[in-house]
């Protein structure tokens, strides 16, 4: 969900669908539709790499991690990458059994 690509916007969009809920989801979606109307003039592709996974708090269905990822965007033309660091905190859930 991390990585895309404007040759390709309906596998990340899959991936949101499958794996994100609530607030998430609503947050991915706004960033989704503004990235999907600049993305194909651009030729813009993003691929984001974790670095680390620290677990901040675990249940017996539930995990809240932070992780630090670099992020790196190219466009078409350029020569070279842009790349910047990033965190996340996630919370994952046992979903449906």
């Amino acid at each position: 969900m991390l990585t895309y690509s404007h040759a390709k916007p309906q596998t990340t969009e899959a991936y949101a669908a499958k794996f994100l809920r609530g607030q998430a989801k609503q947050e991915y979606d706004a960033l989704f539709t503004a990235l999907r109307e600049k993305a194909p003039g651009q030729k813009l592709t993003l691929t984001a790499t974790v670095r680390a996974i620290g677990i901040k708090q675990f249940s017996g269905s539930a995990v809240q991690a932070l992780v630090f990822l670099d992020q790196s965007s190219t466009r078409a033309g350029e020569k070279t990458s842009t790349v910047a660091a990033a965190q996340l905190s996630v919370t994952a859930a046992k979903v449906g059994g």
